[in-house]
């Protein structure tokens, strides 16, 4: 007797790599059926640990269908820090990134008993599927399968996505933090890794001129202390996710770099095994704070990989202040005498808290930007920059308008969010 388990046709994509989405099916058939007690058995292990068992009796078509987006999505978290204290945005080296991807395999099996009354006996991996599953944190299309092959490495001349819906161009301002992922993989074939991988820099003035040197960092020597990529970037108990430095504050902090005081922008190339730069070429502009101070905030996006935004037009703040309260009696009761002090009070505050609110606004977008920002309000994982810090906030707007170009005009966005903790 076995059990086998197959993919769902329509909702998952197992060898290779799936989104992660409701439902993600696995259909498991035994053949033949056995008598008594019989049960399907499938166990789930993420990143090679056991996370799960489930026990199903079969439908009426003798198979059990298993959705298992639900125990998967409890490891969705993104990774919030390189190290201990050290916010995942402010890196300058390449950093692993847990919780973009993560190894999953399914274990089909069953239970049965010899008779009535024996005690069933299990058998725990008759068959298993293996897939890498990108954690994203939104439905795609319910009922149809993600196309993810524009962010895979597929050895080809075909421009690779990073992990990201922003466009190809972006701006930010010196002291602006921020990392950019791709996946160092080809999961389709089957999966192995890019050992080596260059990381190229170059910085041009207002006149579009290239202006000092170009800048070259190899992947394993300068962004990873040494350590051999492929020991870290293609093992079962670890993800294929991988954040480099991208943000202006982040390639000033890169040893050995410096952003030219006359730069207005530069560009990130990212390199293969091979020499070729087969991923897209991503642009920073850099500006200044001018009548307004930027607001930036950084979201976990649909690929639950970090994404950026700065609103530089007006923001406004407000503290909303909760007191509660009681009433004391004043005077002196319990003395001989009755008298009472002007200090003394009866309405009394016993706690007091605030909830910081902000209103932001961005400058002019379109509808590409608009596409992409909706990530950020779908996003359960959302923080503010300050200084060199990050704190978690709340997005309070219940709704979005994807507003539209009319003859090219643009329009604004405006957010409001709180601060995730209160004043105390």
């Amino acid at each position: 007797m076995a059990t086998t388990i197959n993919e769902a046709s329509g909702v998952a994509n197992f060898d290779k790599i799936t989104a992660l989405q409701e439902p993600l099916v696995g259909v498991l058939l035994a053949s033949p059926i056995p008598l008594y007690k019989f049960r399907y058995i499938l166990q789930i292990y993420v990143n090679n640990a056991a996370q799960a068992k489930i026990k199903q009796q079969k439908n009426v078509s003798s198979r059990a269908i298993m959705d298992v987006s639900r125990i998967i999505r409890a490891f969705e978290l993104p990774k919030y820090e390189q190290s201990a204290g050290n916010p995942i945005h402010n890196a300058n080296v390449a950093v692993q990134g847990t919780g973009i991807v993560k190894y999953i395999e399914l274990k089909a099996g069953q239970e049965s008993a010899t008779s009535a009354t024996s005690n069933p006996t299990q058998s725990l991996a008759d068959d298993t599927q293996t897939f890498y599953c990108l954690m994203g944190k939104w439905q795609f299309k319910d009922g149809v399968k993600p196309d993810l092959t524009p962010y895979i490495y597929q050895d080809n001349t075909d421009k690779i996505k990073y992990l990201t819906s922003a466009p190809l161009t972006v701006k930010a301002r010196l002291e602006d933090y921020g990392m950019i992922a791709f996946l160092n993989a080809d999961l389709e074939s089957p999966a192995s890794p890019i050992d080596t991988l260059a990381y190229e820099i170059t910085f041009f003035d207002s006149a579009g001129t290239q202006i000092g040197s170009l800048i070259s960092k190899e992947f394993q020597t300068d962004l990873f202390g040494g350590a051999a990529v492929t020991t870290l970037a293609y093992n079962k108990e670890q993800e294929v996710g991988y954040y480099l430095p991208f943000a202006p504050a982040n390639i000033e902090a890169i040893t050995g770099v410096t952003i030219p005081s006359n730069a207005a922008s530069y560009t990130l190339l990212l390199f293969d095994d091979g020499g070729a730069a087969i991923w897209e070429t991503k642009t920073v502009e850099l500006y200044e704070d001018c009548k307004y101070t930027t607001t930036r905030l950084a979201w976990s996006n649909e690929f639950n990989a970090w994404d950026y935004f700065n609103f530089e037009l007006a923001h406004t703040e407000t503290i909303n202040i909760s007191r509660k309260k009681l009433t004391k009696p004043f005077g002196s009761w319990g003395a001989a005498a009755f008298e009472y002090q002007n200090h003394e009070r009866g309405e009394s505050i016993y706690d007091i808290s605030g909830e910081q609110q902000f209103t932001v606004t961005s400058n002019w977008l379109n509808d590409a930007d608009f596409i992409w920002l909706k990530s950020m309000l779908m996003s359960k994982e959302v923080q503010v920059q300050d200084g060199n810090k990050w704190f978690s906030i709340v997005i309070t707007d219940s709704s979005f308008e994807l507003k539209q170009d009319i003859k090219g005009q643009l329009n604004n966005l405006t957010l409001t969010y709180k601060m995730a903790n209160k004043l105390r």
